[in-house]
C-alpha cells in the first residue's frame, strides 16, 4: 500500500524475512540501546516485537527511492 502497488515476489520474500529478523531482534531487550541525546520521541515505539518490526518496515519503505525528490 505504501508504494501504491502489489509487491513483487522477491520484495514480499525480503519483507517477510526482514519482519522475522526484526521481531527476533526486538524480542531480545538486551540488544536494544535507548537514545540518550536529542529530544524525546513524542510517539514511543511499540513494546510488542511483532508490531515494532512492522513499524520498522514502514520506516524502511518510506525511505524507498520512490519518495526521494531531487529538484
Amino acid at each position: 500500500r505504501i508504494l501504491g502497488r502489489q509487491p513483487r515476489s522477491a520484495e514480499a520474500s525480503e519483507s517477510l524475512a526482514y519482519l522475522q529478523e526484526q521481531r527476533t531482534f526486538y524480542g531480545d531487550k538486551s540488544k536494544l540501546t535507548a537514545f540518550t541525546t536529542g529530544p524525546e520521541a513524542s510517539v514511543k515505539p511499540s513494546e510488542d516485537p511483532a508490531q515494532r518490526a512492522r513499524e520498522s518496515l514502514v520506516h524502511v519503505l518510506l525511505n524507498h527511492n520512490d519518495f526521494v525528490t531531487i529538484r
